[in-house]
This record gives structure tokens, C-alpha cells and sequence, in this order.
């Protein structure tokens, strides 16, 4: 690792039975030891590796040495390194490298805990935290930028170096990483569908709190387009109408803090501004609709409607009520979308 000054020593563990599934690949994990930082989890290293190779992951235990630089931020760069190199690292075991995960000493990982289901979509998350801390441990959730795949290795991983969040385990936090809110993307966040199943996983990991020992306290991180997503979580705490009906209703969705960077949290000042994505917007719901021109179309619409009933004001009237339907619909979804519209002072 470049930011360290001596060697790394490295062990690889294989899980009973070998390599094996070469076709297929197995997954992996990294468990980094002897950190700069205090080790968080304080449960041994010998049950946490047994039970991931329980789970027929292979395990490679990199010893850092407890060099002063074997801790975020110094690592970060290091850490995506290592995950673009993980076909050199792991060339006789024939891992997935989309079934990769890093952890701290002393952190315990359960995958694919569903933290949204509905017509047959499942909805998954990644839980990596620090097992019998002294005290609860706050939790980064992580919302990738890749489309399907929260695991993927190059766009999700190290070809936006955006998944700083697992970072974090070297400082005693615990990770979700979890499943993009949609199965597939084109440009726009569905609402309210996307603050519905964001909400659910937030939920969830509250729900497993009492389990893996987690604090209350939780920030969620997104880039690019996941930056939109994370903070229309993090700007819309309280609101209802956006909970939607996924498990775990008797949790708190609110998250304490949020990291969103190389986003677009207000659609409408895309127009004009020559993104190759206002097109898309402009495509799929029209052109934006100021406040003005709406109060306008229902001025002129609650004006006619209080004279005295006429026959040739009929048409006008259904001309007018669909003109100021179309606007309503078409001003809501430019601002449903947008971040900013959720914004108030108590937010994180």
C-alpha cells in the first residue's frame, strides 16, 4: 500500500472444500488488521474469520502493523487500489470481484438482508459493523452510483472513488451499502417510489440495531446520481406522505446527517444550462412550471367559475380546468424530484 511505509503482510484463508466454484467464482473478503485507530469490535479475530469462511468466503487478513497511516483518510486511495487490483490478488481462487467486501478488525458482515419487497422486486442491503463494541456504533449507509448491482466492483467501487463510506470501518463506523432504489435508471428518480424504498432501508437498519449493537445515529452518502437520492432522504424527514409501506414502520426513517457531492438537487435550473440531462427532463415531463403561471391558470379558471353559469362558458371552463391539471402535474413532478423542495430548517 503506497501511503504505508513498511510491507504489508498478507494471509489468505480458504473456506472448507477449497476454492472451488471456479465458474461461478466465490465471494471475498478483505479484513484489514492492526489499524492506526483503535479497534472498535472487540469480538477475536479467530470466531469473526471462522464464521466467514463458515460462509464459504475466501478471507485475505492484510496487517497493516498499526502504522500511523493505516487509517482513513490515508487509506482511502489505497483501498480503491487494492479493489482495482483484486484480479492480480486473487488470481489462483477464482473470486466474483462483485462479491468483494472489505472489513476492520473486530467487524462482523450480514449480507443480503431485504430491506424492501414488493411485486416480487427485492430490495437488498450490506450490513458491516463492529461486533461487541464498548458502545453503539453509528452507522454510514451508502447508496451506490452503479445501476443494479450494489456490489459491482468498477463503477460501484473504484471508478468513481465515491464509496468513501467503507472508509469509515477503519474508524469504527459501521456500513450499509445498499441497493440503488430503482432496477433500472434513465436519468430520473421515480418519486415517491424512491424516497418509499430509501426510507424502508434506513428502517431496516434501525432494526437491527438492538442485533449488531448500532447507535441511533445514521448518515447516508451518494454521488452523482445517488447524490439526488441521498438527499431527498436526508431533506424529507417527517413527511408521510414519502414513508410509503415498507417494513419496519415502527422505526424512525430520519438520518442524522448526509454527504451528497456531484449531484443536481434542483432539476429546474438544469433548463437552459446546456446538461445533456435537462433533456431528458424536459422529455419525460414537459417543460417546468413556475409558481406564477400556475396561480395565474387558476386565477383564470376561479373566475370564470364564480359567474353566473352560462352555456358558452362551458367549454371554456373544461378548457381551463384541463390547462391547470396539466400544470399542476407537470410543476409537481419537476419539484417532487428535486432535493431542494424538501428542504427546511431542521434538516441535517
Amino acid at each position: 500500500m503506497q501511503c504505508l511505509e513498511k510491507p504489508v503482510l498478507v494471509s489468505v484463508y480458504l473456506p472448507p472444500g477449497g476454492a472451488g466454484h471456479a465458474k461461478r467464482g466465490r465471494g471475498a473478503v478483505v479484513y484489514l488488521k492492526n489499524l492506526a485507530a483503535p479497534r472498535a469490535g472487540t469480538e477475536p479475530d479467530e470466531s469473526i474469520l471462522t464464521g466467514l469462511l463458515d460462509e464459504g468466503l475466501i478471507v485475505l487478513v492484510l496487517d497493516l502493523q498499526n502504522q500511523p497511516k493505516a487509517v482513513a483518510p490515508h487509506l482511502n486511495d489505497d483501498l480503491r487500489m487494492l479493489r482495482r487490483g483484486l484480479g492480480r490478488l486473487f488470481s489462483a481462487e477464482a473470486v466474483n470481484a462483485n462479491q468483494v467486501y472489505v472489513l476492520a478488525e473486530g467487524d462482523r458482515l450480514k449480507r443480503n438482508i431485504v430491506y424492501y419487497d414488493k411485486n416480487g422486486e427485492k430490495y437488498r442491503l450490506d450490513l458491516r459493523y463492529p461486533s461487541r463494541p464498548k458502545q453503539p456504533s453509528p452507522v454510514l449507509m451508502q447508496i451506490p452510483v452503479s445501476n443494479d448491482n450494489r456490489l459491482d466492483n468498477k463503477s460501484g467501487h473504484y471508478r468513481y472513488n465515491d464509496l468513501i463510506a467503507e472508509c469509515g470501518l477503519t474508524l469504527g463506523y459501521a456500513v450499509a451499502l445498499v441497493d440503488p432504489p430503482l432496477k433500472s435508471y434513465n436519468g430520473i428518480d421515480k418519486m415517491p417510489e424512491v424516497a418509499w424504498r430509501l426510507k424502508a432501508a434506513v428502517r431496516t437498519i434501525r432494526s437491527e440495531a438492538a442485533a449488531c449493537n448500532l447507535s441511533d445515529k445514521i448518515g447516508v452518502m451518494g454521488f452523482s446520481r445517488s447524490s439526488g437520492q441521498a438527499a431527498i432522504l436526508a431533506f424529507s424527514g417527517g413527511l408521510a406522505q414519502l414513508e410509503g409501506d415498507g417494513p419496519h414502520q415502527q422505526f424512525s426513517s430520519n438520518v442524522q446527517a448526509a454527504l451528497i457531492h456531484a449531484g443536481r438537487m434542483d432539476h429546474e435550473l438544469l433548463v437552459g444550462s446546456g446538461h445533456p440531462i435537462a433533456k431528458t427532463y424536459l422529455h419525460a415531463w414537459g417543460p417546468p412550471v413556475s409558481e406564477a403561471e400556475l396561480k395565474s391558470a387558476e386565477g383564470e379558471l376561479a373566475a370564470i367559475e364564480k359567474r353566473p353559469a352560462k352555456e358558452s362558458d362551458k367549454a371554456a371552463i373544461e378548457t381551463l380546468r384541463a390547462k391547470a391539471s396539466d400544470l399542476r402535474q407537470r410543476r409537481a413532478r419537476w419539484r417532487d424530484a428535486s432535493a431542494v423542495t424538501y428542504v427546511t430548517p431542521d434538516d441535517p
